[in-house]
């Protein structure tokens, strides 16, 4: 695995705990009690995180001496162009993004509503967006986290390729072929999820990305199945399952940790005298940044559920992950751990089943793990001894 997400298990520990708070409503009261001797397996994982928690005092002094800095900074310059660096700077800050130079302008056209980057790190802000989304900065913010992961997902250089691979001419006129429109929308589905990751990390509310979609969802739309961009509704259904998947305070104290310790970016003025460069001048090292795989920002989520005894979100979440990534045992280890919880508690065989059938995908893949091969032969010994006895003897016998 990833180094930032180096996910070991480090111990098994049983607890006693009490079943998921929608079986003690369902249940009576005596099942909910004796559900309290029932063990849950517990696998402390290491996340490795690159962070630590910064102390409340010490933090709000370093934004007291930053806030004196910016004010240095942006003096002389317009009030949008001060809000679109300050938006802007804290992203980048939060993100561990200045490991190189990014210019972004805001482009004057009173008609189209739209944003777009280009493959020179510059993202352009249409002044008809802008000044649309002017009082809400975190639906700002999501725009421009937005472009920004363009860039980091290399989608200019893909839809290059996409433009190579797919063009033909008709007639002396130039087309395209139905894959390339539908890589496009699957790139703006991308860079809408990773935007969330990216605005809530700098401290901004990401259910306001879906502000800027009902602001886009008032204008009239022509789609259909060429169109580059997805409909609508299906950006604010993905993007509202995407929220549910985050860490919100993980991602926030990340971003502060990040922030407290890193210096405010240099503030200047293209040749072109409107865009704006924004710039880490400090010594300190800059680390390149890398969009977390959707398997393991799940598995995070999920291990969290889990660990307050909220098995059904776990559950869900950890089939999610296993979907994104099959090799990654950890999520059907910890649905062998769920399965094997619920047969304990109702005797339903169906859960026993489930829970051999998700600990032989983790062995497939991890078959060194100690609690994986520990939980697998717990598994075949609870699945033996539930055998009617002539098949237990059948099975001795031939061995």
């Amino acid at each position: 695995m990833k180094k930032h997400f180096a996910c070991l298990l480090v111990s098994v520990l049983l607890l006693g705990v009490f079943t998921p708070l929608e079986a003690v409503e369902n249940n009576s009261g005596i099942k909910a009690a004796v559900s309290k001797n029932i063990k849950k397996k517990n696998p402390v994982i290491d996340f490795n995180y690159d962070f630590e928690a910064v102390d409340k005092i010490k933090y709000k002094n370093k934004l007291a001496a930053d806030k004196a800095e910016y004010k240095k900074i942006t003096k002389g310059y317009s009030a949008e162009n001060k809000k679109l660096y300050l938006i802007t700077e804290k992203i980048l800050r939060a993100n561990k993004l200045n490991d190189r130079s990014w210019r972004i302008v805001i482009k004057n056209n009173a008609e189209n509503v739209n944003a777009y980057a280009t493959a020179a790190n510059l993202v352009v802000i249409i002044s008809a967006l802008y000044d649309s989304l002017y009082y809400n900065d975190d639906a700002l913010a999501f725009v421009i986290s937005h472009e920004i992961a363009h860039f980091l997902y290399n989608h200019h250089q893909k839809t290059l390729e996409d433009y190579r691979k797919y063009r033909y001419y008709k007639d002396g006129k130039e087309y395209m072929l139905f894959p390339y429109y539908k890589n496009e929308r699957k790139r703006e589905k991308e860079a809408d999820t990773e935007a969330l990751t990216i605005m809530t990390r700098a401290g901004y509310d990401p259910y306001k990305a879906l502000d800027a979609m009902e602001f886009f969802d008032l204008l009239p739309e022509l789609y259909n199945s060429y169109s580059s961009h997805p409909k609508i509704e299906d950006r604010i259904t993905n993007i509202n399952t995407e929220i549910s998947y985050l860490d919100v305070n993980y991602l926030n104290n990340q971003g502060k940790y990040n922030i407290y310790n890193s210096e405010v970016l240099d503030l200047k003025k293209s040749t072109d005298k409107k865009t704006l460069v924004l710039t880490d001048k400090s010594k300190g090292q800059k680390s390149k940044y890398t969009p977390e795989p959707p398997d393991e920002k799940l598995v995070r989520k999920a291990y969290f559920h889990y660990k307050n005894n909220d098995f059904k979100n776990a559950a869900n979440l950890f089939e999610k992950a296993y979907k994104f990534n099959k090799k990654n045992y950890l999520p059907p280890l910890f649905l062998s751990y769920i399965n094997e919880y619920e047969f304990n508690l109702n005797k339903n065989k169906r859960n026993l089943k489930a829970a051999r059938k998700w600990i032989k995908r983790a062995l497939k893949y991890n078959s060194e793990d100690i609690n994986v091969k520990k939980q697998y032969n717990d598994i075949e010994k609870i699945y033996s001894e539930l055998k009617p006895a002539k098949k237990r003897a059948k099975n001795d016998i031939d061995k």
